[in-house]
């Protein structure tokens, strides 16, 4: 496969990732891409890689050479068929890895918003509880009114409020852009 005979001619040929990614004017991070099978080259640029490692397209996709009477056409039809099974193998791939992706965003989503919601009926619990005995301060002739919570779970409740919020909408913005 193409993964492999990319990564096997550029070792041959002596090159490193980043030697190649400059010779054919891409990152080395696409040559990784490349040689893990994260993506294939378009055709340019698989003419080109050929080019550097002075070997076939044919030799890269793992194709047999052609014999010398086909003609060039042929060659070409070959070659593009071997790249449409590369391109739709990594199209099934791609949609695999993104419905994972949505379904980890959905969840998140699910999750933060039942959290959210015990959090309310906590923080809801708290502005109703009545004060307990001495929770009420008191000036010299009657209460002033002011209460006194001794289990006060406000700083984690706003808190937790927060974190749900923003794991809600980051997870809803990445939801989206996986579309």
């Amino acid at each position: 496969m193409l993964q492999e005979n990319l990564r096997a001619l550029r070792i041959k040929k002596g090159l490193s990732q980043e030697e190649l990614a400059g010779r054919i004017h891409v990152v080395r991070q696409t040559v990784s891409k490349w040689e893990t099978g994260l993506s294939v080259p378009d055709a340019q640029t698989l003419i080109q890689i050929a080019q550097v490692l002075e070997t076939s397209v044919a030799r890269l996709l793992d194709e047999e050479p052609p014999a010398n009477n086909e003609k060039e056409a042929d060659k070409i039809s070959i070659i593009a068929e071997k790249l449409e099974q590369l391109n739709s193998e990594m199209a099934r791939k791609n949609a695999i890895h993104r419905r994972k992706k949505r379904t980890g965003y959905a969840i998140a989503i699910v999750l933060s918003s039942v959290f959210l919601i015990i959090l309310f009926l906590f923080a809801v619990e708290l502005l109703t509880r009545q004060p307990l005995g001495p929770g009420v301060i008191g000036g010299a002739d009657r209460p002033t009114g002011i209460f006194l919570f001794s289990e006060v779970g406000w700083p984690g409740i706003c808190i937790g409020g927060i974190l749900c919020i923003a794991v809600i909408i980051l997870a809803g913005i990445f939801l989206h852009r996986t579309k």
